[in-house]
């Protein structure tokens, strides 16, 4: 049985809301119907600099290949850094009011702030494949609809460069992704979505030869 390890941020993960997907819905559980040996390690708002910290902990796993999902996390403009929004948590009362009324499309689009930058982004990718031996694949990040873009103003041409960065590696292309796969809340995948990029997965697991290298 072939061994497929996973990193990801909450996109692979069952969830009920805006709307429902099952465990069992979920792409990671419906490889293992396909009779692969899946570790799935898949962190709730994880950037790809959250994944790098974690790999080394998982690669004595010895996969035959490493599939990762991170991105939208760490290029959606946003309108504070992680560390202004730590600052204004910790005011009493005065720090939720702020952070409401300055989060807005207009000072996202302003600010334009991301997370991760993009040579960060970069740099991620390539010590996160560096890790292993074995084949990695990264998924493109899904794409932004119109309504999307209205939210986080620049989040289609942020997604556009980020993906770039993932095509310089093995890669499995969401580009394509239905809208009717992804929720209401324009990023995250229900049951559509979920067999959509199991289809994808499969396809190029048919493709490989998954030579297995020890670690």
């Amino acid at each position: 049985m072939k061994k497929i390890l996973i990193f990801s941020d909450s996109l692979p993960l069952a969830r009920d809301f805006p709307e429902t997907t099952l465990f069992n819905e979920t792409w990671p559980e419906l490889l293992k119907k396909e009779n692969y040996h899946i570790h799935q390690v898949s962190i709730g708002a994880a950037t790809s600099s959250d994944i790098l910290t974690q790999v080394h902990y998982h690669k004595t796993f010895n996969p035959d290949i490493v599939i990762i999902q991170v991105g939208i996390v760490d290029c959606a403009p946003r309108f504070a850094t992680k560390f202004e929004v730590e600052i204004l948590r910790r005011i009493p009362r005065l720090g939720s009011k702020i952070l409401r009324k300055i989060n807005n499309p207009e000072l996202r689009a302003k600010r334009n702030i991301s997370y991760v930058s993009l040579s960060a982004f970069k740099n991620n990718l390539k010590n996160i494949k560096a890790v292993f031996k074995c084949e990695v694949a990264f998924l493109t990040i899904l794409p932004a609809n119109d309504d999307y873009e209205k939210i986080l103003p620049g989040v289609k041409e942020k997604i556009h460069h980020y993906n770039q960065a993932i095509k310089a590696y093995d890669h499995i292309d969401l580009n394509d992704m239905p809208g009717d796969g992804i929720m209401s809340d324009h990023f995250h995948i229900n049951p559509k979505g979920h067999l959509f990029i199991l289809t994808k997965i499969k396809h190029f697991l048919s493709l490989q030869k998954f030579t297995k290298h020890d670690e």
